[in-house]
């Protein structure tokens, strides 16, 4: 080959050709830490709610700086030394990210630090800025309804409620509408991520998705999201429910296959579980209204261990079938069924699909007996 033309595809690379060279973007993260002056530093990125080490460097008279380069924002944080306390996440991405912190030797911790510099983590703190006066205004709420409960007239606590319920519906509008307005950031999917993720449908998380462009699409949390909706898929309404063998109570093996051509709920509690035992008769009535007419139902316990989970059975009165590995949150029930928050109750029509997710009380009755009648 002529030195020409070895200087042509040379040149052709450097024009576009290998993609790759221009899909990196330099990026350097320059820290401040006062009261340390020399320790490790570690910045790690985090992936599917986990710290993967990505870099590791040495302050000097407590200052340290990091480089390297990105294909999208990443979502990251930083371990000062053997301090891991409180953590912080933020987002790097092309450009300069300025790190300014401080310890509490007293305490032995870190100070929550300021991250900004970056277009990225300066839209972040533009939204947890707005977030935190609601966040704000219900810390104050709840202080004055605890701290003065004795004091509270009944119609005052009503009041006080009525307000802290206002100010949830309006955080929930707000993180919604911050969705939109971060749409064309990773902000965006990452406000998705940390309060929607874990109780929206699989329908809804592709809706949010559809607002992004390829390139905020890149992002490894915008590919968590994808992963969460291709495991809701499996388990969301209109799927046909998973089956699962577990352990009984008497030592023997339960498969939820055995119900299909019924009307059932399976039902994720466990005997640890507050809101679950306040709600466990409100199960005993549905069950002892519906069995009669057909209903089956199933408890699935999230406990750690035997005793506890069947004492709750046997004081509770809850008579029909109950199933459990003793595994808690790591529990291969709940990993199938995806669920995040007991309890949460899976209703299941006679045609074996999955009709309702998270119904109780009313909600669940009224479409209980739908599917019974019909």
């Amino acid at each position: 080959m002529s030195v020409t033309r070895m200087q042509l595809g040379l040149c052709l690379a450097m024009m576009g050709f290998c993609p790759s060279i221009f899909a990196q973007n330099a990026f350097q993260i320059k820290g401040k830490v006062d009261g340390m002056t020399a320790d490790s530093v570690v910045l790690f990125k985090i992936v599917n709610n986990k710290e993967q080490f990505w870099q590791k460097t040495t302050m000097k008279n407590g200052e340290f700086t990091f480089k390297g380069t990105v294909d999208a924002s990443e979502l990251c944080t930083v371990h000062l030394g053997a301090y891991k306390s409180p953590m912080k996440v933020f987002f790097v991405d092309k450009g300069t990210t300025t790190y300014h912190g401080g310890i509490d030797k007293e305490k032995n911790l870190t100070l929550a630090p300021t991250i900004e510099g970056n277009a990225t983590q300066d839209q972040l703190n533009a939204y947890e800025k707005g977030k935190k006066t609601f966040y704000d205004a219900l810390v104050k709420l709840n202080s004055k309804l605890r701290d003065q409960k004795d004091k509270l007239t009944a119609d005052q606590k009503a009041q006080i409620g009525t307000k802290m319920d206002s100010l949830e519906n309006a955080l929930d509008a707000y993180n919604k509408q911050s969705i939109s307005t971060y749409a064309k950031s990773v902000v965006s999917p990452y406000i998705v991520k940390s309060d929607f993720i874990y109780g929206a449908s699989a329908a809804d998380l592709k809706g949010y998705l559809s607002l992004y462009s390829d390139e905020v699409k890149k992002s490894t949390i915008v590919k968590e999201i994808n992963e969460q909706i291709s495991r809701l898929e499996k388990a969301d309404v209109g799927a046909e429910f998973p089956n699962i063998k577990l352990g009984t109570l008497d030592g023997k093996e339960f498969e939820l296959a055995s119900l299909k051509g019924k009307v059932f709920v399976i039902d994720f509690w466990a005997s640890w579980c507050g809101p679950c035992r306040r709600e466990n008769p409100n199960m005993v009535k549905l069950y002892n209204d519906f069995h009669p007419k057909g209903l089956e139902m199933v408890g699935i316990s999230l406990d750690k261990s035997y005793e506890p989970w069947k004492a709750a059975v046997e004081k509770d009165g809850l008579i029909w079938n109950h199933i459990s590995d003793l595994k808690y949150w790591q529990s291969e029930a709940a990993k199938l069924y995806v669920i995040y928050s007991i309890p949460c109750t899976i209703l299941v029509g006679k045609d074996g699909k999955i009709v309702a997710r998270g119904l109780h009380g009313a909600e669940l009755r009224e479409a209980v007996e739908k599917l019974i009648n019909k």
